[in-house]
């Protein structure tokens, strides 16, 4: 991968799809020509093995560019986006994702705590001293 001010707006985002079921089977982004690299044996252990085992079928795996022309930083967000969506579990990646703690997906009911605070009412304090400010 190079790196160099000429392709900071080349980083995409990849995936890695088995052709008998279309399901991806690993999100990647990269630059130049990273999103061959899997196929020919770079990568995690399971990720090279699942490409084997499409190989064994006499088949070859989906490898689509699902967005190109990014900076490196979207490029981060849509890989962690799309390992959240299709869940880590579904796939061959190890990792969830850059960000993904702070960035990754909750459950909507958690959303307004996360953005205002929960609520809170004087039963929620009984038996802790607690002083109140009003601003």
């Amino acid at each position: 991968m190079k790196s160099s001010s000429a392709n900071a707006d080349k980083w995409y985002v990849y995936a890695y799809r088995d052709p008998n079921d279309s399901m991806p089977f690993y999100i990647g982004k990269g630059t130049d020509l990273r999103v061959f690299s899997h196929a020919k044996g770079y990568g995690s252990e399971e990720t090279t093995r699942r490409i084997s085992s499409i190989k064994k079928r006499r088949l070859e795996p989906i490898i689509e560019i699902i967005a190109r022309d990014l900076s490196q930083e979207v490029a981060l967000y849509i890989e962690m986006a799309l390992i959240e969506l299709i869940g880590i579990a579904n796939l061959t990646n190890k990792q969830r994702g850059h960000g993904w703690r702070r960035h990754g997906s909750i459950d909507a009911s958690q959303l307004s705590a996360h953005l205002v605070g929960e609520s809170l009412t004087v039963e929620d304090f009984k038996g802790i001293p607690t002083i109140v400010f009003r601003i």
